[in-house]
């Protein structure tokens, strides 16, 4: 999907439709992640799912946020 002609922003619905490929992308992340586990947050959250503790709708935002550059260490 193009950005805008607006300076290059994205419209609320185009920012909305990015943020629902995201989660459509971490979600299939999750899923795979079920069937072939690492020592990783991602496995992690897909064990949690398996085990019924989270929601796929729930694993994914978080996902997300876990990974965010905020959240991310920098390399040592």
């Amino acid at each position: 999907m193009p950005a805008s002609p607006t300076r290059g922003y994205k419209t609320p619905q185009e920012a909305a439709e990015t943020t629902r490929e995201l989660r459509r992308y971490i979600s299939g992340l999750i899923e795979a992640t079920m069937d072939d586990p690492a020592e990783d947050v991602l496995s992690d959250l897909a064990a949690r799912l398996k085990e019924g503790d989270l929601s796929l709708a729930e694993a994914a935002p978080l996902r997300h946020i876990l990974s965010s550059p905020a959240t991310t260490p920098a390399p040592t």
